[in-house]
């Protein structure tokens, strides 16, 4: 693991073109979820670097920085409300707002209301286990996910 700052900076901007390769698993066709910018590579990479790095720049991140810790704020609340908590499901619900908010200027409002089409479109693709509130205190294991 790098760890040093100049290193960091020659390994992913100077000399990137060596690094850009990961061999992660990707399947675009059966788990399209692996198709993303962190396992593409080569010229795919390159393509989807440039369609979303507008959406980094400073004056952008700055701009999003308030709706996203107002969003963080209504997740926290979610977190005290809600007795049965499923995490994976709230997280989500935190990350298409935040998502619908900065990509799409639009309030899908995931964390103020449970259900919204895109909340079951986004969790479908999810796999793994569901957590309980209680779970992340030490008190009780990991739940099967829900059927």
């Amino acid at each position: 693991m790098v760890t040093d700052l100049e290193l960091v900076r020659q390994v992913l901007v100077k000399d990137f073109n060596v690094f850009n390769n990961r061999g992660a698993y990707i399947n675009e066709k059966y788990d399209p979820v692996t198709a993303n910018i962190v396992n593409v590579e080569d010229e795919r990479w390159r393509n989807v670097r440039n369609q979303v790095s507008p959406f980094f720049v400073t004056g952008r991140l700055k701009s999003y920085l308030p709706r996203i810790a107002e969003l963080a704020d209504i997740f926290l609340e979610r977190i005290d409300i809600e007795e049965d908590l499923e995490m994976r499901e709230l997280v989500s619900r935190l990350v298409i707002d935040v998502l619908g908010r900065v990509l799409f200027t639009k309030e899908f409002n995931q964390l103020a209301h449970h259900k919204h089409e895109i909340s079951d479109l986004i969790c479908s693709t999810q796999r793994g286990i569901r957590f309980r509130k209680k779970a992340i205190a030490g008190e009780q294991v990991a739940c099967a996910k829900k059927n």
